[in-house]
């Protein structure tokens, strides 16, 4: 199994979760060829996503429901009207958002992204999860990580 974790983060919540999150598949699946880098380092060659089996976004909103700084090339260029609507149509996915609900645009980002990804053809694998900094994280994170975990074992 081939997966992609890519991940957007502004203070290092969501890249250290990624971290986690590739850990525990990489001890979970042996066989399995888990990648991990920013958003970003997938701008000029989005097709590439559709070669995985899943691919994993685990992403922050910032600002005023801004995607951070390592995820908002990413996003500018799959949010072009010019882009093709089948870019993702190989494309199972899911999206793990990290956001603080005493905030109005709680998880902003990450739900435009779920969106634009379904939009382009993706297929979602989970709902979209969002994560709220109000409860504890490591519980969130790890309900995340099984859901995932058993969609992978199917």
């Amino acid at each position: 199994m081939k997966i992609s974790i890519l991940y957007g983060s502004q203070t290092g919540n969501a890249k250290e979760m990624a971290y986690v999150l590739q850990d525990f598949l990489q001890d979970t699946f042996t066989n399995s060829q888990i990648i991990l880098n920013e958003m970003n380092g997938y701008v000029d060659k989005m097709e590439e996503l559709n070669t995985y089996d899943y691919v994993l976004f685990i992403c922050s909103t910032t600002g005023n429901g801004d995607f951070p700084e390592n995820a908002s090339l990413f996003w500018r260029k799959i949010k072009n009207r010019s882009i093709s609507k089948n870019t993702f149509t190989s494309l199972k996915f899911s999206v793990c958002a990290l956001g603080d609900s005493n905030y109005s645009m709680f998880c902003n980002s990450c739900k435009n992204l779920h969106k634009r990804i379904t939009e382009l053809g993706g297929i979602s694998i989970i709902p979209l999860y969002c994560m709220d900094a109000v409860y504890d994280d490591e519980e969130q994170f790890d309900n995340y990580t099984s859901q995932i975990s058993t969609i992978l074992h199917h």
